[in-house]
């Protein structure tokens, strides 16, 4: 509008043309607010994104850091497995001789046993004297067939005992049947 067809308004156009003139710089104000708000958001985006790159690099380097870790792990499982393996062995070894020993003692055990049971039977020695001979029932009477069977002794090569050992044991069991 010219200033002229200014001049031609009357009073209350003139306010109405205001009135306009000021909802539009409004309109207009609201629009400038709204368009720095989003360059200001850009602009924090854009920081958001240099700060996210730098957290996706540290990111990085802690996941290369736990690979390390769990690389190191892996080693020293497989070093303590290897170790227990070399253990096991030797502990395989060692069983493996001491079954053997003892194979070898019980051969040794039933060779033994077997040249005293082939070996002809020794007689009693006569009894010397008949003085002696009562002197020897006097404690028999007395202390009973048992406690003077308990005095005879064993013969002297090792296997007495075992046999003792073995009649002892047979005749727990029949006492507890």
């Amino acid at each position: 509008m010219t200033d002229r067809d200014l001049r031609k308004l009357n009073r209350a156009a003139l306010i109405q043309l205001l009135i306009e003139q000021m909802e539009e710089n409004e309109e207009l104000q609201n629009a400038l607010d709204e368009l720095e708000e989003k360059l200001e958001n850009k602009t924090i985006a854009i920081a958001k994104a240099g700060s996210i790159a730098d957290a996706a690099l540290a990111l990085n380097r802690v996941f290369d850091s736990a690979d390390q870790a769990a690389a190191q792990y892996l080693d020293n499982v497989e070093q303590a497995y290897k170790r227990c393996g070399a253990v096991l062995e030797a502990a395989n070894k060692k069983a493996a001789l001491i079954v053997q020993n003892a194979q070898m003692q019980a051969q040794e055990i039933i060779s033994q046993a077997e040249q005293y049971a082939s070996a002809p039977a020794v007689e009693p020695e006569p009894e010397p004297q008949a003085e002696h001979q009562e002197q020897q029932e006097e404690p028999v009477r007395k202390e009973g067939r048992r406690r003077a069977e308990k005095r005879t002794p064993a013969p002297d090569d090792g296997l007495g005992d075992l046999f003792n050992d073995a009649f002892a044991q047979m005749k727990k069991k029949n006492r507890l049947r």
